[in-house]
């Protein structure tokens, strides 16, 4: 079965690209919304304890990423030309490395989403900084009934002040 077996993208079918896929040779490549993401845990260390955790990360963890595996990590995502990632589990800012394995991942795709409770205003504000140095990823900052929410408003404003695009994801609005 090739990709276009299954494709339902009208743009795609109006091109001819139904059961003719060829990733290698398609014409409409570029335009093709099947680009590959990624999920991507950097640690399982988190500052909160979140029951609704889907990686049970925790202050008590201590299972990090290494600098090691971000660099294959990196290649794999060039090689394989994945399209955008999304950096979670745990608080980024928890691994020690967290600024290398940043700066090895990020520059490895288009676009690079950060996951976060905001929670790094405290013990690292430093990391506003560093990621307003990328140009190709926004902050997702987590403001929902499981976590404290205690640093939103900071985080929110320290993001700003660093030119960092972000979204506070408040799951209380209506």
């Amino acid at each position: 079965m090739k990709p276009c077996d299954i494709c339902l993208e009208k743009e795609c079918k109006a091109k001819g690209g139904v059961g003719t896929c060829n990733c290698k040779t398609c014409a409409v490549r570029k335009e093709c919304p099947r680009k590959l993401n990624a999920t991507i845990r950097i640690t399982l260390k988190c500052t909160q304890s979140c029951s609704h955790c889907c990686y049970s990360c925790s202050p008590k963890k201590e299972t990090h990423m290494t600098i090691e595996t971000a660099k294959k990590i990196s290649q794999f995502l060039i090689k394989n030309e994945v399209h955008s990632i999304n950096l979670m589990g745990g608080e980024i800012y928890c691994n020690p490395d967290w600024r290398e394995i940043l700066d090895i991942l990020v520059p490895s795709v288009n676009i690079a989403r950060m996951v976060t409770n905001g929670d790094w205003v405290v013990d690292a504000p430093e990391f506003a900084v560093h990621v307003g140095k990328y140009n190709n990823c926004y902050v997702a900052v987590s403001k929902d009934q499981w976590h404290t929410n205690i640093n939103i408003v900071e985080a929110e404003k320290l993001l700003a002040e660093n030119n960092v695009l972000n979204k506070i994801s408040d799951l209380n609005e209506t």
